[in-house]
């Protein structure tokens, strides 16, 4: 069996459990999500399994409750297959009254037609990324933003980083996903965001609302998010222009209605998220950026 590496979350998905009746884990594909859920979790359902989906949509349609009998707390990975099972969860609670129920995993992307609460009050939301140098060990935690942020005295002279430029350069492009840190070649690890990527633009894109979208027109897209975020805050019009001066994009076929606000896009512009507080003031454009001196 895996080990599993404590994540920064973990903390937090036990503090929501007992506060609310469910929690919804978000986040990003393969960060994690549903192996965070396992361990906290004393009965699991996993909606996806191919010997027993057709099963559970049966069951889901006629009774959804009985999919949520089982152990609490109850996972139950990508719920989103039947969403009916966001209002027997809410139902669920309302009539046990008690917190730590479910655990929720799976898709942002979620067809609401069939949702009729949103699930405040019963439902927390918890939000989850990939994993930090620290969560993946290649850090030493030696420095705290926390501690620094608390203490302006704090004395971190003669603390270092055991990676070396060249190895900081290698994770930031090998990215934060589990399942690279178990491939042995360095190559191979480089894989995993390239090929989340290309599922994005081939698949993701498409599939997800119904909508079909040029996969090449959705890699120039974004492409033009990190150049565009290191001179000011990407806008759709913004990365509009830029595609299309280079005559590989028309002009308009990339506007915010059509692009941005398909599932895969959404939470993901600006594609650097600062943190909140931190955000870089909205000013219209480069060029107006460039003006206030």
């Amino acid at each position: 069996m895996i080990e599993y590496l404590p994540r920064i979350v973990d903390r937090e998905l036990e503090l929501r459990l007992q506060a609310s009746g469910a929690t919804l884990i978000v986040g990003p594909k393969w960060c994690g999500k549903t192996t965070t859920g396992e361990q906290k979790a004393k009965s699991v359902l996993k909606m996806q399994d191919p010997d027993k989906k057709d099963g559970y949509l049966a069951t889901a349609a006629v009774k959804p409750s009985l999919l949520l009998k089982g152990e609490n707390p109850r996972l139950i990975d990508e719920w989103q297959i039947a969403p009916v099972l966001w209002d027997a969860v809410r139902t669920a609670i309302d009539q046990r009254q008690e917190d730590g129920l479910f655990i929720l995993t799976g898709s942002t992307s979620v067809d609401d037609k069939n949702i009729m609460h949103t699930g405040t009050g019963r439902i927390a939301r918890m939000k989850m990324y990939p994993m930090s140098l620290y969560e993946s060990g290649e850090s030493n935690g030696q420095i705290s933003l926390r501690a620094l942020f608390q203490d302006a005295l704090l004395d971190i002279d003669g603390v270092s980083s055991q990676l070396s430029i060249e190895q900081l350069i290698f994770a930031a492009c090998r990215g934060g996903w589990p399942a690279t840190l178990r491939r042995k070649n360095p190559e191979a690890q480089l894989l995993t965001a390239r090929d989340y990527i290309s599922n994005i633009c081939e698949s993701d894109i498409s599939t997800v609302d119904g909508v079909q979208r040029n996969p090449t027109w959705t890699g120039l897209i974004l492409r033009s998010c990190p150049r565009r975020e290191l001179r000011c805050p990407a806008g759709s019009a913004g990365i509009s222009r830029s595609t299309s001066r280079s005559g590989r994009l028309p002009v308009g076929r990339c506007s915010g209605s059509t692009w941005w606000s398909s599932p895969p896009y959404r939470g993901c512009t600006p594609p650097i998220s600062p943190p909140p507080g931190w955000s870089t003031p909205s000013w219209g454009s480069c060029s107006a950026v460039g003006s206030r001196r």
